[in-house]
């Protein structure tokens, strides 16, 4: 048998990998190979499509209207309606009663959010390698550029406010999966049960949040934090949510207490 060409070589090696990667006659319809199943090839291959959207591409922040008004600018949002406002007439019938509106106005000076990258030594040379990612430290740039919107969009999303199940004077727990609402940086006031008022009503910052156990780390508060006791975002470190701008009211100036009332009664 003559030695085979270097180009039909390489065709038996591509049709064994082919092989070994999706089986034996991977072009007829097999139990592998099923598209109405939580393990088909359309399932897994969307699923990952639809994952990657929604956790790399969806920019929340796009869809909300920034605003500049004199010399500030910021968000202004309609929290109400109004009723009545639209209906069918005859030609010579009455005008719907006029309902205003409700528009919550929000200024806010600019933030800071910080995105950071990095790769270990071994993994830029070994990257170079055949078969390598190449340029790691590129790959983990474009990674963090979609982090950093990921990020913006859980604070423009974030809840206001929560309630406790147990704590003490400098940790408050909340549920897991909310604990994400609350950002290094942000403050605090609370809800007393036991005094039935609010407490710090000035802030106290947090300085750690664990978002496996939900336990928030906080600056001292003046009394113990106890369960069914109110945890309210007082202050942002970083962008102001959306919710922060229904329940806050209609500016970012005011009576604190009164702005935590709001919120409160809202949740």
């Amino acid at each position: 048998m003559a030695n085979p060409s270097l180009t039909e070589f390489i065709s038996q090696s591509q049709r064994g990998l082919y092989s070994s990667v999706f089986g034996p006659e991977y072009l007829q319809k097999q139990t592998y190979f099923t598209v109405d199943t939580a393990t088909g090839i359309f399932n897994t291959t969307y699923g990952r499509k639809v994952w990657h959207a929604l956790n790399n591409q969806t920019r929340f922040f796009n869809a909300i209207p920034r605003n500049v008004w004199g010399n500030t600018a910021g968000w202004r949002i309609r929290s109400d309606r109004g009723s009545g406002r639209s209906r069918p007439v005859t030609e010579t019938g009455s005008i719907p009663t006029v309902d205003v509106s409700a528009i919550e106005n929000v200024s806010s000076l600019p933030k800071i959010v910080s995105t950071t990258f990095g790769a270990s030594v071994k993994s830029v040379f070994t990257a170079q390698l055949e078969g390598g990612v190449g340029d790691v430290l590129a790959l983990e740039n474009e990674n963090a550029q979609l982090d950093h919107v990921k990020e913006i969009n859980e604070e423009l999303l974030a809840g206001s406010g929560f309630v406790a199940s147990a704590g003490s004077t400098t940790t408050t727990t909340v549920p897991a999966s909310v604990a994400k609402n609350i950002k290094i940086g942000d403050t605090l006031s609370f809800w007393d049960t036991s005094a039935n008022d609010y407490i710090n009503t000035s802030g106290v910052a947090v300085s750690g949040v664990n978002t496996s156990t939900g336990v928030v780390t906080h600056a001292t508060t003046s009394a113990a934090i106890a369960d069914g006791d109110g945890m309210i975002v007082e202050g942002r470190a970083g962008m102001t949510s959306i919710e922060d701008i229904v329940n806050y009211g209609k500016d970012n100036q005011g009576n604190t207490a009164d702005k935590q009332s709001d919120s409160n009664q809202s949740d």
